[in-house]
C-alpha cells in the first residue's frame, strides 16, 4: 500500500466530502434517540392532535419549538419516523459539512489533523461539562446549529449584520444555543473594544429576534410559576430532571464526580489558549477567543450553581433553566480544531501525515462498524417489544392509557410513538411550563404509591383512565389481569 498516494487523496478531497462521510456513516440510522423520540413526538402530535387523544405526555405549549413543531409535524404526516429520521439527519449533516468545509478551508486549517480531530470530536462527550452534544440526532438545535456554522465566517470576518441574521434564524428552531453564542460574541468584542460593531451586532439580532422573543413571553414566561401548591417545579426540572445540564451542582458527590473533571479541563484548555492566543494567526482569532470567552461564562454560572446549591439550598433554581452551559459544545469543538492546528505546526516530520491517515481511517472503520452493531443490538433487544406493541395496536382501543413499567429508558421512550396510545407518565418527556411540570411530578410520585403499594391502582384507573400495565418482566401491582406476554415483556389489564 503506498501511503503517500493516500495521503494525496485525502488532501485532493474537499472538506465538505470528507466532513460529511465522516458524519453520515457514524451517525445516520433509522434508529431514533432518546431526544427524537421527545421532540419528533411533539411535533406531530402539535399538527395532528388526534393522534394520541388527549395526550398529557406530548401536548404542552409549543414556546421556541413552535417553527421546528410545524414544519417537522407536516413531514411526519407523510413519512415513518424512522424514515424522517434518516433523511433529517442527512440533510442537516450535509448542510454541516458545507458550512464547516466553507470555514476550515478559508481560515486554512491543516486538513489531515482538522479530520482527525474533527473525528476524535465525534467520538467524545462533545462538551467540557454540562453534557450538550453537536453532531448526533435531529433535534431543533440541530436546526439552530446548522445556522451558527453557516455564521462562522461572517464573524470571523467581523461581518456583524449577515452574522447576527443567520443567528437570529436559528433562534427561531433553538433560542438559547444562538442566544448563549451571541452573548459569548458580543462579551468578546465589547471588551476588545468593538463598541459599535457590538452595538449593531446585538441591534440586528435583537430587532430580528423581537416578535419570537414577545411570543416566548407571552406563551410561556409571563404567567410562570416557581413554586405551585408548595412543588418548586424549577427544581425539579434543574436538579432532579435535568441536573446533568443544569443542576451540576446537585450534591458534592455528583459535582465532584460528573461535572467538575470537565470544568477543570475546560479552565486549562481556556488557559492555554490565552496563553498562547496572541502568537495564534488572526485567522483563528474566532476560534481562540470563543474558547476563552465560552469557558469564563460556563465558569461563572459554575460558581452561580454552586452558590445556589449549597448556600440558597437549591431554592433559586429559575436561572439554571437558561441552560447556562450551552456553549462548552462548541467552546470543545473549537479547541479540538485549535488542537489539530498546534500540532500539525510542531509535527512536521514526514512519517507524520501518513500514521495521522491511518488513524483516522482506523477510528472511522471502527466508528461506522459500531453504528451498524447499535442498530443491530437495538432490533435484537427490542423483538419481543415489538410484538406486544403491535399486539396492542390490534388490541387496544385508541384512547387506551397505559402504564410503562420497569421497561428500558430506551422503550419507555419509544412506547407511545410506536403504540400509538398514551403513557400516563413518561420520565424523559419533561414538560418545560410549570403547570405540566407540577403535573408531570404529580404522576410521578403517585406510580411511586402504586408501586410500592401504599395506595391501589385503581385511584390512576378513576383519575387518569389508566386501562393497561406494560412491564418487563412480571408485575407484582395488585389488582391487574395478565392478558398478554411476549418473551420477557407483560401486557396487564387494569380491573
Amino acid at each position: 500500500m503506498n501511503l503517500t498516494r493516500i495521503v494525496v487523496a485525502f488532501e485532493r478531497i474537499p472538506f465538505a466530502a470528507t466532513i460529511f462521510i465522516l458524519l453520515f456513516f457514524q451517525k445516520v440510522s433509522p434508529v431514533l434517540t432518546g431526544g427524537e423520540e421527545q421532540y419528533l413526538a411533539y411535533a406531530k402530535q402539535f399538527v395532528n392532535p388526534s393522534w394520541i387523544p388527549n395526550s398529557f405526555s406530548l401536548t404542552e405549549a409549543a414556546g421556541s419549538r413552535l417553527v421546528f413543531q410545524i414544519v417537522v409535524g407536516w413531514l411526519l404526516q407523510f413519512l415513518s419516523f424512522e424514515s424522517f429520521v434518516v433523511v433529517a439527519r442527512t440533510i442537516t449533516f450535509a448542510l454541516f459539512a458545507i458550512a464547516l468545509g466553507n470555514f476550515f478551508e478559508k481560515i486554512a486549517l491543516p486538513k489531515l489533523w482538522t479530520l482527525l480531530f474533527f473525528q476524535l470530536y465525534i467520538m467524545s462527550p462533545q462538551a467540557f461539562f454540562g453534557g450538550e452534544w453537536i453532531f448526533n440526532g435531529f433535534e431543533p438545535k440541530t436546526v439552530a446549529y446548522v445556522f451558527v456554522f453557516f455564521s462562522l465566517s461572517f464573524l470571523q470576518d467581523k461581518r456583524a449584520i449577515p452574522a447576527a441574521l443567520l443567528l437570529a434564524l436559528g433562534t427561531y428552531f433553538h433560542f438559547l444555543v444562538t442566544g448563549w453564542i451571541v452573548v459569548i460574541i458580543a462579551l468578546w468584542w465589547l471588551i476588545s473594544g468593538h463598541v459599535k460593531l457590538t452595538l449593531q451586532f446585538a441591534f440586528v439580532f435583537g430587532l430580528a429576534t423581537l416578535p419570537f422573543v414577545g411570543y416566548l413571553y407571552f406563551s410561556l414566561l409571563k404567567d410562570s410559576k416557581h413554586i405551585i401548591e408548595g412543588v418548586n417545579v424549577d427544581w425539579y426540572y434543574s436538579y432532579f430532571r435535568l441536573r446533568h445540564h443544569l443542576g451540576i451542582a446537585f450534591s458534592w458527590e455528583y459535582f465532584s464526580t460528573q461535572q467538575l473533571p470537565g470544568i477543570m479541563g475546560s479552565i486549562v484548555c481556556a488557559s492555554v489558549v490565552f496563553k498562547l492566543k496572541k502568537g495564534i494567526e488572526n485567522r483563528f482569532s474566532l476560534l481562540s477567543n470563543f474558547v476563552v470567552y465560552a469557558v469564563v461564562v460556563a465558569c461563572f454560572f459554575a460558581i452561580v450553581a454552586l452558590i445556589d446549591s449549597f448556600l440558597l439550598h437549591q431554592e433559586a433554581t429559575f436561572f439554571l433553566k437558561t441552560y447556562p452551559f450551552r456553549s462548552m459544545a462548541l467552546a470543545l469543538f473549537f479547541t479540538f480544531l485549535l488542537s489539530g492546528f498546534c500540532l500539525n505546526s510542531k509535527l512536521t516530520f514526514t512519517w507524520v501525515s501518513p500514521a495521522v491517515t491511518m488513524v483516522l481511517i482506523g477510528l472511522f472503520v471502527a466508528q461506522v462498524n459500531n453504528n451498524f452493531n447499535r442498530q443491530k443490538i437495538h432490533a435484537d433487544e427490542n423483538k419481543d417489544f415489538n410484538s406486544t406493541i403491535a399486539y396492542i395496536r390490534s388490541n387496544t382501543i385508541s384512547s387506551a392509557v397505559f402504564l410503562t413499567n420497569n421497561l428500558k429508558s430506551s422503550q419507555e421512550e419509544q412506547f407511545v410513538r410506536k403504540a400509538e396510545r398514551e403513557a400516563m407518565y413518561v420520565f424523559k418527556f419533561t414538560p418545560a411550563v410549570a403547570n405540566k411540570i407540577y403535573e408531570w411530578v404529580k404522576r410521578m410520585q403517585i406510580i411511586g404509591e402504586v408501586k410500592s403499594g401504599k395506595i391501589a391502582i385503581g385511584k390512576l384507573k378513576h383519575k387518569y383512565n389508566l386501562t393497561h400495565v406494560i412491564s418487563e418482566g412480571p408485575s407484582d401491582i395488585l389488582g391487574l389481569e395478565q392478558v398478554h406476554q411476549e418473551g420477557n415483556v407483560y401486557l396487564y389489564k387494569v380491573n
